[in-house]
Parts: structure tokens; sequence; C-alpha cells
């Protein structure tokens, strides 16, 4: 999976977020793994299981923190 990003401050640390569970949000299990900035992108490997909905994070080098809208992909 990659994401493309621009940004004026320079990035210190991307991770992906993901789950694997079909039951109600709040009551998921979420899982954080680092991610590798590469430039303007971010790479992560996203697991097998299916369905998975994940999302991405990316920290600037004020701590400040943006993320990615969630995706869902269900094959």
């Amino acid at each position: 999976m990659e994401v493309k990003f621009s940004s004026a401050v320079p990035v210190e640390r991307a991770a992906l977020h993901f789950t694997t569970g079909a039951n109600k949000w709040n009551e998921r299990e979420w899982h954080t793994v680092e991610a590798e900035v590469q430039g303007s992108t971010v790479k992560a490997e996203l697991r097998e299981r299916r369905p998975i909905v994940h999302f991405v994070t990316l920290t600037d080098s004020r701590k400040a923190m943006v993320s990615t809208e969630h995706q869902v992909v269900e094959g």
C-alpha cells in the first residue's frame, strides 16, 4: 500500500493502523505498525486477512499529526 503526500515540514514518522474485526467499530481491536517514508511516499504492507479496515498517520517534526480517511479492503 502506498500513500502520496506533500508537506512543508519534514515528516518524521508514519504508521499504518488496521483492524480485521467485524464487530462494532468501538469494539474492534486495532493494531499499529510503522510505515516507511520514502520522499513524498509512505509505504506499508497490508495484512492478508480480509476484510481489513486501515488508515495511515503522518507525524512531522513539530509533532503535528494528520491521517488519511479509513479504507475498507474486502477481498
